[in-house]
Parts: C-alpha cells; sequence; structure tokens
C-alpha cells in the first residue's frame, strides 16, 4: 500500500478506488463538511427526545379530540435512512389514523383522473361516516380537512401544554412552538435541544402528517419499475397522506391523499451500499449548496428535491453491478436524471415514480413548453447537473499524489460563480426572446428543442 501524506496530520492508505483525485477528495469532504458534528450518544439522545415528544403531544391531542388517536407512528425520511447531513434538526413523522386503518372500513373506489399518484378515499362504515361527518363530502374523505383539523387540535394543545420537556444526560429537549407549513400537509413542531456542557443550541423541526394505512393495494393500481418489482411482491399495505391544499376551483384534488410505500422507500435506502449512500448524500448536499448561493440575485433557482435525488439513486443501484469507482456511479445517476429530463421518447421530462410508474415525478416541469420561469428552471436543472460533472472531471485533471483538498475546494466556489453568471445569461435569453417574439408559447416544440434553441448546456470549465 502507498501513504501520501498531503496534509502533516493527515495520512492516505491508497486503495484501489482511490487512485483518482475525485474519490480522495469525496471522502474528505463528506468526513469534514457532513458528517455530523455531535457524538453518537448526544445523536441518541436528540433522537429519543424527538420521539418521546411526538408521542406525549399525539397523546394530548387525541385526549383532545378522540377521532385523531393514532395506531402507528412511523418515521421516515432522511433520519429514518441514515441519510442526514451536518445536523440531526429535521425529522418526520406519519401518524397512521385508527379509525381508518382497519380493512373495510375505508375503500379507494378511484385514482385520481386530476392529479396523478393520488386516489379518493370513501368511507364504508357507518358509525365513522357520522363520527367524520364534518371531514366528508359525499360520502369521500376530505383529506385538506382532516389535515387542517389536526393542526388546530394540535394548536389547542399547545395553549394549554407550553412546557413540554424532555430530559437526558447530555441536554434537554423543548417544544418552543409549532407551525403549518404553506399548503400543508404537515404540522410542523419546533423543538430545541440545549446541551449542559454549555454548547451551542440545535433548533429542530418536526413534520408530522396524518396518514391511513390501506390494505387494499389492488386499488390503487400499483405499477413498480424493474428496480423495486420484488419489493412490491412483498407489499401488503400502502399509506395515503393528504395531499396538499390546493388554491383552486377543482374541489376533487381537495379529496386526494397521495399513494405512498414509504416504508419500503426506507428499506430500499437502508440496503444501498456505502458507496451509494455517499453519493447520494454529496448530491444532495451539493444541490442544496449550489440552490442557496444560486437564489441570492435576480431570479431564483427552484432546485431538484432530494427525494427526486434519491429516486435516481435506488433505480441506479438496482442496476450498477461490480464495484465501480464512486465518481463513476455519480456519474451515471447524473446521467440518469438528465435522460429523464430531456428523455428520448416524450416531448416533455418524465421520471416514473418507484411503485407508480406512470405517475411523473417531474409533474411540475410538464409546463416548461407554456411558463418561461418554468422553462428556465428547467435549462438550469440541466446546467446545474452537467456542471457538477464537468466539476469531477475538472478535479481529476489533478494527479491524485498531489492532492489537495483547500484546492479542490476551491473549485466548488468558481463553479458556484460560473452557474451564477450561466442563470443570468438563460434570463437575458428569455427576456431578448420576449422582446423579439411576445408571451413565451412553446406548446409544439419538446425539452429536447428546448435545450436546442437556447444553446445549452454551456461549458463551465475550459478544457
Amino acid at each position: 500500500m502507498e501513504c501520501v501524506n498531503y496534509k502533516s496530520e493527515v495520512i492516505y492508505k491508497r486503495i484501489s478506488a482511490e487512485t483518482h483525485t475525485t474519490e480522495l477528495f469525496f471522502k474528505d469532504f463528506e468526513e469534514k463538511k457532513l458528517n455530523f458534528n455531535l457524538c453518537e450518544t448526544e445523536v441518541q439522545e436528540i433522537y429519543s427526545s424527538v420521539h418521546e415528544i411526538v408521542n406525549r403531544i399525539l397523546q394530548k391531542v387525541s385526549e383532545h379530540d378522540e377521532r385523531f388517536t393514532f395506531d402507528e407512528i412511523i418515521k421516515l425520511g432522511s433520519i429514518a435512512e441514515g441519510t442526514k447531513l451536518i445536523e440531526p434538526n429535521e425529522f418526520d413523522y406519519l401518524c397512521i389514523l385508527k379509525d381508518f386503518s382497519n380493512p373495510d372500513m375505508v375503500i379507494c373506489r378511484k385514482v385520481c383522473s386530476h392529479n396523478p399518484g393520488h386516489t379518493h378515499v370513501f368511507i364504508e362504515d357507518e358509525s365513522l361516516l357520522k363520527k367524520w361527518g364534518d371531514c366528508m363530502d359525499d360520502g369521500q374523505l376530505l383529506a385538506n380537512k382532516i389535515f387542517v383539523e389536526l393542526s388546530r387540535a394540535v394548536g389547542e394543545m399547545y395553549m394549554k401544554e407550553k412546557k413540554v420537556k424532555v430530559d437526558r444526560s447530555l441536554g434537554h429537549l423543548y417544544l418552543g412552538g409549532f407551525s403549518v407549513r404553506d399548503g400543508g400537509p404537515n404540522t410542523v413542531l419546533h423543538l430545541y435541544w440545549i446541551p449542559i456542557n454549555a454548547g451551542q443550541k440545535l433548533d429542530i423541526c418536526v413534520d408530522v402528517s396524518p396518514a391511513i394505512r390501506y390494505f387494499g393495494i389492488e386499488d390503487v393500481s400499483l405499477s413498480p419499475v424493474v428496480a423495486t418489482s420484488e419489493e412490491f411482491q412483498n407489499l401488503s399495505s400502502v399509506l395515503l397522506v393528504p395531499g396538499l391544499i390546493h388554491q383552486t376551483v377543482n374541489k376533487c384534488l381537495d379529496k386526494c391523499f397521495r399513494i405512498t410505500c414509504t416504508e419500503v422507500e426506507v428499506k430500499l435506502v437502508k440496503s444501498l451500499s456505502d458507496e451509494h449512500v455517499s453519493c447520494y448524500k454529496i448530491l444532495k448536499h451539493f444541490i442544496c449548496y449550489l440552490c442557496k448561493h444560486l437564489s441570492v440575485s435576480k431570479v431564483t433557482y427552484f432546485p431538484l428535491s432530494s427525494f427526486i435525488l434519491k429516486i435516481a439513486v435506488i433505480q441506479h443501484a438496482a442496476l450498477c453491478h461490480g464495484c465501480k469507482a464512486k465518481r463513476e456511479c455519480m456519474n451515471a445517476i447524473i446521467d440518469f436524471i438528465l435522460d429523464c429530463l430531456i428523455p428520448n421518447d416524450r416531448s416533455k421530462p418524465f421520471m416514473p415514480n418507484i411503485f407508480l410508474k406512470e405517475h411523473n415525478l417531474l409533474f411540475k416541469l410538464e409546463f416548461i413548453l407554456q411558463h418561461d420561469i418554468t422553462a428556465m428552471n428547467f435549462l438550469m436543472h440541466v446546467q446545474v447537473l452537467t456542471g457538477f460533472r464537468e466539476f469531477q472531471r475538472k478535479l481529476d485533471e489533478e494527479h491524485p499524489l498531489y492532492y489537495n483538498y483547500d484546492k479542490c475546494y476551491e473549485l466548488i466556489e468558481i463553479l458556484v460563480k460560473r452557474l451564477e453568471k450561466v442563470k443570468c445569461d438563460i434570463y437575458k435569453s428569455f427576456y431578448a426572446h420576449f422582446q423579439a417574439h411576445g408571451r413565451w408559447n412553446f406548446v409544439n416544440g419538446s425539452a429536447r428543442e428546448l435545450v436546442a434553441l437556447f444553446e445549452y448546456p454551456v461549458q463551465i470549465f475550459c478544457k
């Protein structure tokens, strides 16, 4: 084994996967920037304290309104998957409503035709029809009404029980308040952790959403992609979560419950190799970092969600064979997303949901042909992904024997500055197009033709 000492205090034992500067940098970057800076004991105390406060609050809510009695409290998201970055400050829970989560209590008679990936829930039990009458419309549960009622109950509980606290050996967790996310469907609990060693206070957000466990999976027309077909065979139930509160005249959307297999998603992420988990965490951080720094002037950039990145990694992992280097997997994941953004067989961006392959996870980008802001954001997605791929190539121009972390990190700052210029150029191009042709209208075009029309992506790093 060869040892490379690029700083006096750091010695690397070179392994076969670290024969490129990219591999060295990503390994260092993950350790320096992405891992928790708290000890494992304190992290576990925060986890258990958050779960205890959530349980206590929901118990109080059920005492206030017995309809909100829960069978299960399911932890999901990055904390459950083990992919949370930097600090344990964001938690997500689905709370399974007891009344609706027994077989034969409710039925899904149709999948919503206006809102792909969603369904409508009908109550079959007469006693529940009376009990939930104010959350019903023509025999259907109003998804948005259930969310509103739960938020109201949490608010009334908070006004009575403001001093909620959990004590642990390394700190104390307090309930500081609550809020409602714009559009729902989550009630957000605001907690804060005070360490006993006079460390820095940690603000924690906990998203809590009601859900229904539904056992009639044949009613919701699940159609898995190849990557999840094996997990689908063993699936006995799905979770139905209230959709967003829509500001629309279409009242159909008020009844929409989102179909999710989030428990299997967590299982799939936990089964990923260390290399694929690392790819996901690094991509997630970089996309978030670029968004933060590209949204400080003029047009705001709305990045691809971490959920989109997670689904891309899961689908890549199912097809990835052998021990590839991290940079190879990273490029393959980026290529997969770019193929979804600019498909050969469709006019608009399309990424299938892993359990509902007809549901387009990139549905918000379906309006690139009608909305100029969406089209500009789409071009930035393409540019950011290709720019990140170029960043990796640029790293590998440096021989690994001369690897220097700080020098490599400077390339990130260069990448941000050049992407900011590209963002401004895209805005100018669309403004010039507006002056020449009037209101944006590209309804007869395609994503591929849109990219060609504005000649993007451009090269970020000159060869």
